[in-house]
């Protein structure tokens, strides 16, 4: 018998997070702190190229702080969103600076599942606005 949609996708991601837990690149969820904790955290975990999930703003109500992120770095990145308003002003913030469909992609989604395939992603960022969806 098929399991349910949603244990499908909380095993997935439990599946994820182990992975990326060992291999010592998972960056959880973290209270917003001013200046740029997401920026920080990607170069804690060493990413300096591959693709980076950006699941929500790192720093609530700042779709700059996606932009933030592309710099010092050669990394894509992903960021997906269920609020059409900030999908519209990362899209709007990404075309401003030519970074759009180069090195950011910005989707609107819901949380149950990330629109990439699987086993894509070499950093995951989750937004705080997520610890209560997780």
């Amino acid at each position: 018998m098929p399991q349910p949609r949603y244990r499908r996708v909380i095993s997935a991601l439990a599946i994820l997070a182990a992975l990326f837990c060992e291999h010592g690149i998972w960056v959880s969820a973290a209270p917003p702190v001013a200046g740029s904790r997401a920026a920080q955290q990607l170069e804690q975990a060493g990413f300096t190229k591959g693709i980076c999930v950006v699941l929500g703003l790192p720093e609530t109500g700042s779709a700059e702080s996606v932009l933030a992120l592309t710099a010092g770095n050669e990394g894509l990145f992903y960021f997906q969103s269920p609020d059409r308003e900030t999908v519209a002003a990362v899209r709007r913030l990404a075309i401003e600076s030519s970074l759009l469909g180069r090195r950011l992609f910005v989707e609107q989604g819901g949380w149950k599942s990330i629109h990439l395939a699987e086993n894509l992603a070499d950093v995951v960022l989750v937004a705080p606005e997520l610890n209560a969806h997780v």
